[in-house]
């Protein structure tokens, strides 16, 4: 992330799009936290049949699953996983229907043991619910300061901990860290106290304090989400002729 004193007119939306605001499709509604909890209480009543191996339900052109398994049999969680779950939620109509959103989970535990499949569909339902909650929270945005950036963000940071526990740090972490430099960097810039050369020393400070991280190349991550690009499609085919559902 390069980010100089003259950055300040950026610095805030880098913090919204670095670890607090992700661009959702328009096709995707969302409720207010209360409806987003029972959206997630409604889910996790849903019954799904016990996970077995699944079968490929995606074009023979990319045949790897779109999660990978771990050693012990779980799903292995990283930074990029709500990237693989966005692609593939960019398939649900706006008015999905339960078994729209099964068939969606069935592209998820592809090629997964009955564990890691398990856990794989819990969590694409447990993110569906929390992002109902951040749109509804990032909703009650009133202004764009630092002091309402740095407050959100905390917020929303809870929120995800109290949907992901111990696993918010593995999804969001990096993201989260990019964001309080975001922050951190447009307190700084606007700080009128310090002049030009000591505002860029202390921008040059956060920066160099950021974790690195590898850019996505032609391995696994470039690969897997071209698999979920194509789930994506399979799926968005499936749903063309269906009829609107009801609401609920």
């Amino acid at each position: 992330m390069r980010v100089t004193s003259r950055s300040i007119v950026i610095a805030l939306p880098l913090a919204w799009m670095a670890g607090v605001v992700y661009f959702y499709p328009l096709q995707l509604q969302y409720d207010a936290p209360d409806q987003a909890m029972a959206r997630l209480e409604r889910l996790a009543r849903a019954s799904v049949a016990p996970a077995a191996p699944q079968e490929n339900l995606i074009t023979s052109q990319y045949n790897r699953a779109i999660f990978r398994e771990t050693g012990n049999g779980d799903v292995e969680i990283d930074a990029r996983t709500t990237d693989k779950l966005d692609v593939v939620l960019r398939a649900l109509p706006p008015d999905y229907r339960d078994d729209e959103l099964s068939r969606v989970e069935q592209a998820v535990q592809t090629g997964l043991s009955a564990h890691a499949a398990d856990r794989a569909g819990q969590l694409l339902r447990t993110y569906l619910a929390y992002r109902d909650t951040e749109a509804a929270l990032l909703a009650e945005r009133r202004g764009e300061d630092v002091i309402d950036a740095a407050d959100m963000f905390r917020r929303i940071s809870s929120v995800r901990r109290e949907f992901f526990g111990r696993d918010a740090d593995a999804l969001f972490g990096a993201k989260e860290a990019e964001a309080r430099a975001s922050i951190e960097i447009a307190r700084i810039a606007a700080d009128t106290g310090l002049g030009k050369k000591e505002q860029a020393q202390r921008i040059a400070a956060v920066q160099a304090a950021l974790p690195r991280t590898s850019t996505p190349g032609s391995g696994y991550y470039e690969d897997v989400m071209q698999t979920a690009q194509a789930a994506a499609g399979e799926l968005r085919k499936s749903f063309a002729d269906r009829a609107p559902a009801q609401s609920w």
